[in-house]
């Protein structure tokens, strides 16, 4: 993809989609990552993440495929921030929506020329309240892009 197309992915939304926190699974999530168990009906914080990313209708092959990119390419994860309105709760489906924010081509002493790719998710709890923002970038390494170009 030409870096002047680039922008026009921008404002792109994401299919979107219901996710349900089960409640064996957020068990399984605890007891595999540790720590104390949440109070009461709380989900593990991981489920910031989880709900966003498989709730938001696109798997990561589609993501790529915004910005003509493929798992070949060697994606990374540049940046996550959950942002926590209130928490997640075991057995509440919750409305994810979510679109792309930005996409910026940049040039790397190691890496070479790559962009990245911003999103942002949202989980929308039944009662219409905003429960969670997920905010990710992914570095899309550009080998095939002429750094001089």
């Amino acid at each position: 993809m030409q870096e002047a197309e680039l922008a026009s992915v921008v404002g792109t939304p994401f299919p979107g989609g219901l996710y349900t926190i089960d409640p064996e699974q957020n068990a399984t999530v605890v007891r595999l990552l540790g720590g104390p168990g949440p109070a009461d009906d709380e989900a593990h914080p991981a489920y910031g993440y989880i709900a966003t990313r498989v709730g938001c209708g696109f798997g990561v092959d589609d993501i790529l495929a915004l910005v003509e990119a493929t798992t070949a390419d060697g994606p990374m994860v540049g940046s996550l921030d959950l942002d926590y309105r209130r928490p997640l709760r075991v057995g509440e489906t919750y409305a994810v929506s979510g679109e792309v924010t930005s996409v910026v081509r940049k040039q790397g002493r190691k890496i070479g020329v790559f962009d990245l790719l911003a999103f942002e998710l949202r989980l929308v709890d039944g009662n219409g309240d905003l429960a969670l923002v997920c905010t990710q970038s992914w570095v899309l390494p550009r080998r095939d892009v002429d750094a001089a170009a």
